[in-house]
């Protein structure tokens, strides 16, 4: 089973997220900090990171700096989630940064963007 990690301050959107992709079959862990994500990435090791970009203590941008510079999660697919249009030029420097999910977010469209992501040839077998 392919694991899942989200990275959001906001409990009602960790739990939006973690439900939706439960339910598309992923296994998914939260935290509510890039400091404590850092810790989680090394521990957990998922496929996929899905990151907010306004976080308490160390920001989505700092992490994606930390993320990218070692070796162990320099291949990581990311999602970036954000409010900010903005934030879309500040991580165009990170090639893991697969997609970026705008916030509000529809649970449908997160899995399906995780999806494309983690399983590339059954998002493409799916009817249109």
């Amino acid at each position: 089973m392919k694991k899942i990690l989200v990275v959001d301050d906001e409990p009602s959107v960790l739990g939006l997220a973690k439900h939706a992709l439960e339910e598309g079959g992923y296994e998914v862990h939260v935290c509510d900090t890039g400091r404590r994500a850092l810790e989680e990435l090394a521990r957990l090791r998922p496929d996929l990171l899905i990151l907010d970009v306004m976080l308490p203590g160390v920001d989505g941008f700092t992490l994606m700096g930390k993320i990218s510079a070692d070796e162990d999660s320099r291949a990581l697919a990311v999602i970036v989630f954000t409010a900010l249009e903005a934030a879309r030029v500040l991580f165009q420097k990170f090639p893991q940064v697969k997609a970026y999910v705008a916030k509000p977010f529809s649970p449908a469209e997160l899995l399906k963007t995780a999806r494309a992501i983690l399983e590339p040839d059954s998002a493409q077998a799916e009817p249109a």
